[in-house]
């Protein structure tokens, strides 16, 4: 069953996944070729060649990477490879993106540029985000709910809203007993040792 902003889904959702932990880019193509790859599959709407290099200009300026858009990726930082990864994802305007710990990889401070970088898209583009990823605090600070699941096969074990305004503190306090909530929560669904 699908649920797409409060109703059952009448229809099908363009939804493109994101990369995961190492981003998938081809490496003897450029950021921009990379960002291009696929646009002109059958399978993606058919669009002229302006189009698709309007999108692909439009998809780098976004996540801040003009300046590196005649790089290959052996010449990226791995912030600047999640960055490409999901610009190819925004070039096709999908309304969902699905994220699988896409920031694992990153250390602290890249990390929190993508998480602010993502938060920042999600506000002005309105696509959605459907994000899977096993850091609680993360998740506190990107995400307006949190879905535990647990089980074999995994069911929703709980779920909480987090209504609190962005941009998020990390030492706030609202998040803080959240954060206990939810751990409590994952210890009585993780099997017992």
């Amino acid at each position: 069953m699908c649920w797409w902003r409060g109703s059952r889904c009448a229809r099908r959702i363009r939804a493109w996944p994101s990369p995961s932990r190492i981003p998938c880019l081809l490496p003897w193509l450029t950021v921009e070729e990379n960002v291009a790859f696929g646009l002109d599959f059958r399978s993606q709407e058919r669009r002229s060649r302006s189009e698709r290099a309007a999108r692909v200009r439009s998809a780098i300026a976004v996540v801040g990477l003009e300046a590196a858009r005649r790089r290959r990726p052996a010449e990226l930082s791995g912030g600047m490879a999640s960055r490409t990864a999901l610009a190819r994802c925004l070039a096709r305007a999908p309304e969902v993106l699905l994220l699988d710990e896409p920031f694992a990889a990153l250390d602290e401070v890249t990390r929190g540029e993508m998480q602010r970088l993502l938060g920042d898209l999600v506000a002005g583009t309105g696509v959605a985000a459907l994000l899977v990823i096993n850091d609680i605090d993360e998740a506190l600070l990107l995400a307006d709910r949190v879905v535990l699941l647990g089980g074999a096969p995994a069911r929703i074990a709980r779920s909480w809203t987090v209504d609190l305004p962005r941009p998020r503190e990390e030492t706030a306090a609202e998040l803080a007993a959240m954060r206990m909530e939810i751990l409590r929560g994952l210890r009585a669904v993780l099997p017992h040792h």
